[in-house]
């Protein structure tokens, strides 16, 4: 008897698993992993990858000891790294209507990793600015952006209310690039709060440091992204000596 490939095994229940998904209502609880299973005729194992890949892709969500979850946003949105854009303006071209709430500005003592980020002294005070952008009325990402004390008072930041790249364009501060990551996190308190998720659900993490034309860095930022609401990608170019290889 010849064996099944153990990708064509994923792929088969897969297929069978996201067909459950499109017969259910968001929010609505998935069979367990046994029933799954069985249900596919596979093992828990290979139940167990598939539901962490469609986790990953934004179609489930699991919560230790209670279940897993179907999630259907009508919000989708895609995004190059390559390109340093505001949350609002990637909102706006994914067709969508960006809107700004829970803007919060304070002025406090920079946390040790962030005044060393920003390049300045130990126990330097700075401004920390948080908001949620929204996407036709869904809440989208969180965002945490902190500045250097004088940047701030330069920026008049007690009067941001909106994006920040306009923002600080507008008197005369001009961003020249980003060193950015990627990586998924479990949502803290506050960001649970603020993005109306459970505590612990995951989030999509973009951590930048953006800097001038001189290389000076102006903004450490977090942006803590709903999950399966937006998909960054990037070009990534072969090397002109062959040295490239694709894995």
């Amino acid at each position: 008897m010849q064996m099944q490939h153990p990708f064509s095994l994923q792929k088969m229940t897969k297929e069978r698993i996201k067909e459950m998904i499109d017969q259910r209502e968001s929010g609505e609880r998935l069979p367990s992993e046994e029933q799954l299973a069985m249900h596919c005729g596979v093992s828990r194992p290979t139940v167990r990858t598939v539901l962490a890949a469609l986790e990953q892709e934004g179609f489930l969500i699991r919560r230790h000891g209670i279940g897993t979850f179907v999630v259907k946003s009508t919000t989708k949105m895609k995004a190059s790294l390559q390109s340093l854009y505001s949350v609002a303006d990637i909102v706006r071209m994914n067709g969508y209507e960006p809107t700004i709430a829970d803007v919060h500005v304070t002025k406090l003592l920079l946390p040790a990793h962030i005044s060393q980020a920003l390049e300045q002294a130990p126990g330097a005070m700075g401004y920390r600015v948080s908001r949620v952008i929204f996407a036709e009325r869904e809440p989208a990402v969180f965002v945490v952006d902190y500045l250097p004390q004088a940047l701030g008072e330069q920026a008049n930041m007690d009067e941001f209310n909106s994006q920040m790249i306009p923002f600080l364009r507008q008197r005369g501060i001009s961003l020249a690039y980003a060193a950015a990551d990627l990586s998924l996190e479990r949502a803290s308190e506050e960001t649970a709060h603020f993005l109306d998720i459970p505590l612990g659900d995951p989030v999509l993490l973009l951590h930048q440091v953006a800097y001038t034309a001189d290389n000076t860095p102006m903004i450490y930022s977090d942006g803590y992204h709903r999950e399966g609401l937006v998909s960054y990608s990037i070009m990534r170019i072969v090397k002109s000596d062959g040295g490239g290889q694709m894995q």
